[in-house]
């Protein structure tokens, strides 16, 4: 009892701060690496120039690796990559900020994609650098640099890749801008299966938000990214992985300690391989929804902040063709799959277009808060009985069988300290 009275005592000296990690993200039905209408620091992700609303802080993403198979990672919610960074105040009304280890699921994938094999696969980018700028004026803006490089001369595991990217945005008022271009990417596994190469053309992502009142904000993007590939097996393929989406936002104070969002939209996603030879062998996933996100947030106690959301398809189709015939049945059920599978493929990657069924996603998460620390992450997401195999397309924590298990009480950690 001396033990719990202590324990709470330290939990109560804390301090006013502003929530941010991807658990947070996910636990209210957001993508992880940004929300168009919640605020949240990843935001910078989407539009620099966000790193003008918060102040200095430290924050970490706990995890290791990611799921791996071969020289290809993915971060997942059973296997996440370790990820941190920090952001700190200058003069004059600028911001600087660092980022280690951000390595997004589309970069993952389309180097996935392009390799060949049965889990031999080329290496995703590794040791990605964030370095961000940013400044107040009569229009806020804000500035990012990625960039990442590995390589690899041991025999019979030759590799190379690096990649570059300039992110750009401003805000003012009611409206907000954003611009992304992908100036290059190359990558090369010489000692694997067929001697897989890959190489990023020009991509591009922009979008924008205007806050249509003091509750509710309509948002767009648009993205696109092309590539060359070469696995050996096939003429050289050119792919693309294009994404729409447009909606609304709406966020409602209820109470001084609790928050309502809501959030509807439509949005399209279409990834495409094709060869260079024009003889009509492709492989596609076209996948069109329109998903109602209704979320919340709840400060319990002055040490302990609770949320949750619920999200589906009002309306959702997907058509996945050609991928077993390109991609070949031998390669079976690999990162491969897993990484698709986020942008609409099924498992088996048979040809046909249907309904996406089963598409209601509940995630819940908690904020433990020790003075300027706080510490993240979902809750919920274990399975009873701990026994599953997780393979490179299951995730045995991440089943999400409804146990609240106290001895796994939190997954996918983030830790932030506000200074």
């Amino acid at each position: 009892m001396k033990k719990i009275f202590i324990v709470g005592s330290a939990l109560m000296l804390v301090s006013t701060a502003t929530f941010a990690s991807k658990a947070r993200l996910q636990s209210l039905g957001e993508d992880k690496d940004g929300s168009y209408y919640i605020s949240d620091y990843r935001n910078v992700y989407i539009n620099p120039s966000e790193l003008n609303t918060f102040g200095n802080k430290v924050f970490l993403e706990w995890g290791n690796t990611g799921k791996a198979v071969g020289n290809a990672s993915l971060d997942t919610d059973s296997k996440t990559k370790a990820q941190g960074g920090m952001f700190y105040a200058l003069p004059n009304d600028m911001k600087a900020g660092v980022i280690l280890g951000d390595e997004t699921d589309v970069a993952a994938l389309t180097r996935i994609l392009s390799s060949n094999g049965s889990n031999s696969f080329m290496q995703t980018a590794d040791n990605v650098i964030d370095l961000f700028l940013a400044g107040k004026g009569d229009v806020n803006w804000g500035a990012n640099l990625l960039y990442t490089q590995s390589e690899s001369e041991v025999t019979n595991s030759r590799y190379k890749q690096h990649a570059y990217a300039l992110r750009a945005g401003a805000n003012k008022d009611a409206w907000n801008a954003h611009l992304l271009l992908a100036l290059g990417a190359k990558a090369d596994a010489p000692d694997l299966a067929n001697t897989p190469t890959y190489k990023g053309k020009l991509g591009v992502r922009v979008g924008g938000g205007y806050d249509l009142d003091e509750s509710n904000k309509a948002f767009a993007m648009y993205e696109r990214y092309e590539w060359k590939q070469d696995n050996g097996t096939t003429a050289e393929r050119i792919g693309s992985f294009n994404k729409w989406f447009t909606g609304v936002g709406h966020t409602k104070k209820i109470t001084d300690s609790s928050t309502f969002f809501a959030r509807l939209q439509a949005e399209m996603t279409n990834i495409k391989l094709e060869t260079s030879t024009g003889n009509n062998t492709e492989a596609k996933i076209t996948r069109f929804a329109v998903p109602l996100t209704v979320a919340f947030e709840h400060t319990a106690t002055e040490w302990l902040v609770l949320r949750g959301s619920v999200g589906q398809n009002i309306h959702g189709t997907v058509e996945d063709q050609g991928l077993t015939a390109n991609f070949g049945a031998a390669n079976g059920p690999t990162i491969r799959t897993l990484a698709a599978a986020r942008y609409g493929s099924s498992t088996a990657g048979n040809g046909g277009k249907k309904s996406i069924v089963n598409s209601t996603v509940v995630n819940a998460g908690m904020t433990f808060k020790f003075g300027n620390l706080e510490l993240d992450g979902n809750i919920g997401t274990t399975d009873g009985n701990r026994a599953i195999a997780d393979t490179a397309t299951t995730e045995a924590a991440d089943t999400k069988h409804g146990v609240l298990a106290f001895d796994n009480l939190m997954t996918r950690v983030g830790m932030t300290y506000n200074f």
